[in-house]
């Protein structure tokens, strides 16, 4: 409880300061760099949050997804930007304290997956500058990015367990929600023409 103490400090401190900087426009643009949380003895800076946000944009424009989607998620993101940071940084931290390696050849495959979504690997340079990021950031923040995922996989999920009567239990409660609508079977329809 005393990580979800800290975490709850950290996210009401950043929130104050996200109040702070609303309220005072001219204040935000001369503190660009400012300090909004600290985890771990690590810092997060408003710099990092703008990094975070632009690549999930980046991500999600590479994977092809039209405008319009990618503005619903991102709306999505900036509200929740803040918490899954500090969210990922703390399992990040976790992740490298127990010596998780990523296999590089992940990495490249998830690289040239993006890297297939492209015309041209111009194109997808041009991608990666538009964004303000190198080929090696996108290594980096996939490379991250699995450390997470399979920090979580291993740690947490291998750890949920669903007894099966909890499973019957829900459905026996829930029934009306999985009931289908009756339904026939048609193999043919025959229409006469009247001329026979």
């Amino acid at each position: 409880t005393t990580i979800m103490h800290k975490l709850f400090h950290l996210i009401l401190m950043g929130f104050l300061l996200c109040g702070i900087m609303a309220a005072f426009p001219q204040t935000s643009i001369a503190v660009e760099d400012a300090i909004i949380a600290v985890v771990n003895d690590d810092i997060i800076t408003l710099t990092d949050l703008t990094d975070y946000l632009g690549s999930i944009y980046l991500k999600l424009k590479m994977e092809g997804l039209p405008e319009q989607e990618i503005e619903k998620i991102m709306t999505d993101v900036k509200k929740e930007g803040i918490i899954k940071l500090i969210e990922d940084k703390l399992v990040l931290d976790e992740a490298n304290a127990i010596g998780l390696e990523i296999r590089e050849e992940l990495v490249d495959e998830r690289v040239g997956k993006i890297k297939n979504q492209y015309p041209t690997e111009t194109k997808f340079l041009e991608a990666l500058i538009s964004q303000g990021a190198s080929i090696t950031d996108l290594e980096n923040k996939i490379r991250d990015q699995l450390k997470v995922n399979y920090f979580i996989d291993f740690h947490i999920r291998s750890q949920i367990f669903v007894n099966p009567q909890e499973i019957t239990d829900f459905y026996k409660n829930n029934f009306e929600n999985f009931e289908k609508p009756e339904r026939i079977k048609l193999d043919s329809i025959y229409i006469s023409n009247g001329s026979s």
